[in-house]
């Protein structure tokens, strides 16, 4: 054998063994199993929001009820937020939140309507790097009369946002506040009554806070609410894949990286708040021209033709 013969042969060992190593440090396949739950009532059930063992990933498992008496229902893991719809290319998952409810002759309240500390969910709009924000449109509402409202942040305890409601003897009242901007990951409300004897031509009432998707609901929905005849309210959820700040850091690991389809994107989360921004996590779509879920092996699939007018 010249020498020329044994170079390519000792190239060719060479990355063969390279090849190998590759191979070994390669995440297995992940396949979802079989008998996962695919569907709760009426509400389709996708990777990676799952039921059961190695069906979810962190942070997206569910419950589903099975009474007899009634419908199946589908909750969030803790089983306190029932679940509506879940929107897995827009990135939100919709559910039902409580009514608070303030009596006349009560001075003060202080009640966490939603937590989602060490949960993957916020519920405010959530942008994401060199693509399209996802959206929610959610509002505090306040209906009744002689009330200071303030938003709490509960780690702090700090005051974020305030509004007050104010009625005449022939006059109801009620106040928003926004929360697609607002920069925490649970809602905390200070409830504190006007003091009576220093206002004139006012009459104290009941009070009732809920947070609403202004653009899932209407007027006559809210009103249906404040008047006691729906106890049904929704609020959008953004939803994102944490463990990682970054796309770029989340690919360090292959074992936990979500974006799993060939035909997948992934983008940074942004939370821009005081001017100042910073990534708490990212978010994974298909490829222009794919549709379908990024999150399973070749999931992304379908070469969808653009269409022209």
């Amino acid at each position: 054998m010249g020498w020329v013969e044994l170079l390519l042969l000792l190239l060719t060992l060479s990355s063969m063994g390279l090849t190998n190593v590759e191979g070994a440090s390669t995440k297995e396949p992940f396949t979802l199993p079989s008998n996962c739950t695919k569907r709760c009532g009426n509400i389709s059930i996708e990777y990676p929001f799952g039921i059961g063992n190695r069906c979810y990933r962190p942070g997206f498992n569910l419950t589903c009820t099975n009474d007899t008496n009634q419908p199946p229902r589908l909750f969030l893991g803790d089983g306190k937020l029932e679940i509506t719809r879940i929107d897995l290319d827009n990135g939100t998952v919709s559910v039902m939140t409580p009514i608070i409810t303030m009596g006349v002759d009560e001075e003060f309240i202080n009640v966490t309507l939603i937590d989602l500390r060490n949960w993957p969910y916020s519920l405010k709009s959530l942008d994401l790097q060199n693509s399209y924000p996802r959206y929610t449109y959610n509002h505090l509402y306040v209906s009744g009369c002689s009330v200071i409202v303030d938003l709490l942040d509960p780690t702090t305890n700090r005051t974020i946002d305030t509004c007050t409601t104010i009625c005449t003897s022939n006059d109801n009242s009620q106040c928003r506040l926004g929360l697609y901007d607002w920069n925490s990951t649970s809602l905390v409300v200070r409830l504190t009554r006007l003091n009576q004897s220093d206002l004139h031509f006012l009459n104290a009432s009941s009070i009732k806070v809920f947070v609403y998707d202004s653009y899932n609901s209407t007027i006559d929905d809210l009103q249906r609410i404040v008047k006691g005849r729906s106890s049904e309210v929704e609020t959008a959820l953004s939803w994102y894949i944490k463990g990682y700040p970054t796309c770029e850091e989340a690919k360090k690991n292959m074992k936990t990286y979500a974006c799993i389809s060939p035909n997948s994107d992934c983008y940074d989360v942004i939370n821009y708040y005081n001017y100042t921004d910073y990534n708490f996590g990212y978010f994974c779509q298909c490829s222009v021209n794919y549709q379908g879920n990024p999150y399973l092996p070749n999931g992304c699939q379908g070469n969808i033709p653009h269409l022209f007018v």
